[in-house]
């Protein structure tokens, strides 16, 4: 099957969230919005460790988006977005500075296709998607400065009447940390993914995390969806403005008796967006954006994995709004 260069940067870029699952600034995003830490609403250096004592903690967020409208270049129709989902963090505390991390992803998208004769002739490549992600990890510390994160996941991506079998895929991956000071931490590790109807990937990821000062950080995101590079801003304890840019991916088997039988949906953006989140309550925090589609492109694949048509979407706008529980 053919690969662009965009292609492949956006499949690489996408194993490399799901590798290091780095925690991010809360944002109802196109991709599911990574849940905020505590005070400040952004990761901590991995190396830290996620708990204090031996309490569990956990987060949830419930969130909603809306890409609008958008043509494709070159090609007949629009296409629109609807997403609703939820993220689940749990971090067991295993020691001073190391933990057992369980996540659970679940996101439903609709996707309204309007006169797409250029991929189908009914112009309705697909419908909607659900997409379901489980990860179990590991992080810990070596020595004072150093840390390790290792984990796996599994995921399972289909339309509505796809076969859940034919949508799985398996993830691992493993990195170290670098604390270089109590505000700036590094990282690198290497991620493996299987993929649909295309081969096995095998990648290098990054991670940063910088404390510039009390209200300000700068710090890497991701999750089994995408990644990026966050700003954030704390005008005060309780409000958090943040704006970031990323590139995340999706793909899905389709349905067993659409127009594509067990073909392969795929979709690739770039994101921009500023995000408020407001913490109404110690264990409640509000979320709201504001973001621009800067790229989109949609692929349709056969059930073999062989391209029927790929375009580029016009730049849309995106709204969404989130709540997150701490417990």
């Amino acid at each position: 099957m053919r690969r662009t260069p965009a292609m492949s940067a956006a499949l690489c870029l996408l194993l490399a969230a799901a590798a290091h699952a780095q925690v991010g600034p809360p944002v109802p995003s196109e991709g599911e919005p990574p849940v905020g830490g505590s005070e400040p609403k952004a990761p901590a250096p991995e190396s830290e460790g996620t708990g204090e004592g031996s309490k569990v903690n956990a987060e949830l967020t419930l969130f909603g988006l809306h890409i609008f409208s958008s043509g494709f270049d070159g090609a007949a129709g629009d296409v629109s977005v609807t997403r609703l989902g939820e993220q689940l963090r749990v971090s067991v505390p295993r020691g001073e500075r190391s933990a057992i991390l369980i996540g659970f992803d679940a996101m439903h998208s609709w996707y309204e296709f309007d006169g797409a004769t250029d991929f189908v002739a009914s112009g309705e490549p697909w419908e909607n998607a659900t997409e379901l992600d489980f990860s179990a990890g590991y992080r810990g510390a070596i020595g004072e400065q150093w840390g390790l994160v290792v984990g796996a996941n599994v995921n399972a991506a289909f339309e509505t009447g796809g076969d859940f079998g034919d949508s799985l895929t398996f993830g691992g991956r493993a990195g170290f940390t670098y604390s270089a000071s109590k505000s700036l931490t590094l990282g690198v590790g290497a991620a493996v993914s299987s993929r649909l109807e295309d081969g096995v990937l095998a990648i290098p990821f990054p991670v940063l995390s910088w404390q510039v000062s009390d209200r300000w950080l700068v710090a890497s995101y991701g999750d089994s969806r995408g990644t990026g590079l966050g700003v954030s801003f704390m005008p005060n304890d309780a409000w958090t403005l943040t704006v970031r840019a990323g590139l995340g991916a999706h793909e899905f088997r389709l349905d067993e008796t659409g127009p594509v039988p067990d073909g392969v949906g795929r979709t690739w953006h770039v994101p921009v967006e500023f995000i408020a989140a407001w913490e109404i309550d110690p264990q409640v925090t509000l979320q709201a954006g504001v973001g621009y589609e800067a790229w989109q492109q949609y692929t349709l694949d056969d059930s073999e994995g062989d391209e029927i048509a790929e375009f580029d979407a016009d730049p849309a706008l995106v709204v969404g709004i989130g709540v997150e529980f701490t417990f």
